[in-house]
């Protein structure tokens, strides 16, 4: 299994080596859908907010759309770079995709590309702070803020004293790790310092 997502603590969803994303009951995990999502190994996987949906990423450079309830694909396209992560944007219309030294949001209806957010450098990992931020983390100690509206940095500020390897948003909270296992907390409105630290 390469990646996992859970819904409502009710359903999760997994994607595996196989290129199958599979659905299963989180109460007795019994398996509800099995579908052939990709050529090459699933490396992200993501239920959308109300659950009737999905998006994947495959090892074979595709991004797929999901039915999940007739386990059929809706939409598919073919991306330039190797994709690392996917996310729905807060209400769902919206996703979001890291893909080699870029973050490109799609919307959901249309299946076209909204934005595209060129880094220096690759993206390690991304976190969705709203409807229109994104936190990002490329190799380094530093956290970028981007605008989706703009496509702009609207933040830098320094995480860590060693290299972040992931970051992850609750409301207005981000959460990061860095390579040495330390984490950290901060509040969106405020990044002078970290509100915690392990």
């Amino acid at each position: 299994v390469n990646c996992l997502d859970i819904l409502h603590r009710k359903y999760a969803l997994s994607g595996g080596d196989d290129g199958e994303i599979c659905v299963w009951r989180s109460r007795d995990w019994e398996l509800l859908r099995r579908v052939r999502a990709h050529k090459k190994p699933v490396l992200d996987a993501k239920f959308h907010p109300s659950g009737a949906a999905a998006v994947t990423i495959g090892g074979d450079r595709k991004l797929k759309l999901w039915d999940i309830v007739r386990a059929h694909e809706a939409f598919g396209t073919t991306l330039k770079d190797d994709a690392r992560q996917v996310e729905w944007m807060t209400e769902g219309d919206r996703f979001a995709i890291a893909h080699g030294h870029k973050i490109s949001v799609f919307e959901t209806e249309k299946g076209s590309i909204l934005c595209d957010m060129e880094l220096t450098k690759k993206v390690l990992s991304m976190a969705i702070i709203n409807r229109s931020r994104i936190a990002a983390v490329c190799e380094g100690a530093q956290i970028q803020v981007l605008d989706v509206r703009t496509e702009k940095e609207v933040m830098n500020f320094g995480g860590h004293s060693n290299r972040i390897v992931g970051i992850s948003a609750v409301g207005t909270l981000l959460f990061s790790a860095d390579c040495r296992g330390s984490v950290r907390g901060w509040v969106m409105e405020k990044t002078g310092q970290p509100l915690c630290e392990k």
